[in-house]
């Protein structure tokens, strides 16, 4: 009977072991640093009189017992809270999330039930650190360097596919020749470094370079991003017309036209227009050039420009500046046109002028019905808007 006992017993814990089980394991997780970090466990079969933890082995801990630190543990723990609730929280009922990681959280972490435990890695990579500063000589060569700090299981060899590697990008165009570097610091944690020969060239000027710190299994990549400043001397330099009259031939310009000059540099070029045969003026300390009266005839300028980095960069142009007068714009549509107006009054002028020569050539010379003798005396007076004759009269009967 006593035997019977036992083995119903045994058949019952065995039952109650198998229904109990992982079925969604954690997984091996590359992170930045700072980030929120969660570990899924799956459980199933789980009754309130079982047992089930989380487990740690970090830097932290990492001469403690080889099972690991108990971060959360049912039923020990009737509030449910985890170890260290600044630290971590329960996802859901048997998920495990740490706040805010730093480079000491990196290690494994166990999800355990009864006597089953399975472990996931976390891994822990800083943001990387430009360490030089990004403004370069156009044509010399500057050693750039970038590195990263990064924590991992310590007395674990990590596989190739687990070492992060470092990278260097200038646009969309991976830089050759980038060494990396490995070395570890007393805190635990490793630092890799990356640094490559770089030969300025004026044509890189404000394009985007990126650090990349990439692991291959998890996949992960984290980066730094700068931009390039390149000092170079003038260059492109650049001559376009600024006319009145479009269609013109372009060494064709009329008095009131401009001329412009710009070009490239870093810093920016300061440009002047300066004279090698011209009737006019010998020096523009701009980029304007424009076109005055005493210029008309054979023009021969040069454009310099200069931004104290070697020497001053020139560019010549020839033009004729043609006689006249310059051209007047045309008047903005909607008003009446000057000429309009001007046309009006000289017509209301010769209409006045002609209704006085009418008025004296009658009062002149047309004969008098009446038998009287008269006295013409011509005056001369002034009207609002013209000159005409007023006349006075003494006559006798």
């Amino acid at each position: 009977m006593e035997r019977l006992r036992l083995l119903v017993l045994s058949v019952m814990l065995a039952a109650s072991s198998s229904a109990q089980q992982i079925t969604t394991k954690p997984e091996n997780q590359v992170v930045r640093v700072g980030d929120l970090v969660q570990f899924d466990c799956g459980v199933t079969g789980f009754s309130s009189g079982n047992s089930f933890q989380w487990l740690s082995r970090n830097i932290r801990n990492y001469d403690s017992f080889l099972a690991g630190e108990s971060i959360f543990e049912v039923p020990a723990r009737a509030s449910g809270e985890p170890s260290d609730p600044n630290r971590y929280d329960i996802e859901g009922t048997y998920n495990l999330q740490i706040k805010k990681v730093t480079l000491q959280d990196a290690g494994w972490y166990g999800c355990r039930v009864r006597t089953t435990t399975h472990f996931a890695t976390l891994i822990l990579i800083e943001e990387p650190i430009l360490k030089d500063g990004f403004m370069f000589a156009n044509g010399l060569t500057t050693l750039v360097t970038c590195e990263s700090t990064f924590a991992s299981p310590s007395d674990q060899a990590m596989e190739a596919d687990q070492l992060p590697k470092i990278s260097f990008y200038l646009g969309e165009k991976k830089m050759n020749g980038v060494k990396s570097m490995f070395s570890s610091n007393d805190d635990g944690t490793q630092k890799i470094k990356g640094a490559a020969n770089y030969s300025a060239n004026y044509l890189d000027h404000g394009k985007h370079f990126e650090c990349r710190v990439t692991i291959d299994s998890p996949s992960f990549m984290v980066k730094a991003e700068q931009t390039f400043s390149i000092s170079f001397q003038p260059t492109n330099i650049t001559i376009f017309p600024d006319k009145q009259n479009p269609d013109q031939p372009n060494d064709m310009y009329n008095i009131g036209d401009k001329i412009r000059c710009g070009a490239e540099g870093n810093p920016e070029p300061k440009v002047s227009w300066v004279v090698v045969s011209s009737p006019g003026p010998r020096l523009v300390r701009n980029h304007t050039l424009e076109i005055l009266h005493d210029m008309v005839g054979y023009n021969l300028w040069k454009c310099q420009a200069t931004n104290g980095i070697g020497a001053a960069q020139v560019k010549e142009f020839e033009f004729t500046v043609e006689a006249g007068a310059a051209i007047t714009p045309a008047p903005a549509k909607g008003g009446t046109k000057p000429w309009v107006i001007a046309v009006a009054v000289i017509v209301v002028l010769l209409v006045v002028a002609g209704v006085n020569f009418v008025f004296l050539k009658t009062s002149m010379w047309i004969p008098q019905v009446y038998n009287m003798s008269c006295e013409v005396t011509m005056k001369t007076g002034w009207n609002l808007f013209t000159q005409h004759l007023g006349y006075k009269r003494s006559c006798s009967v």
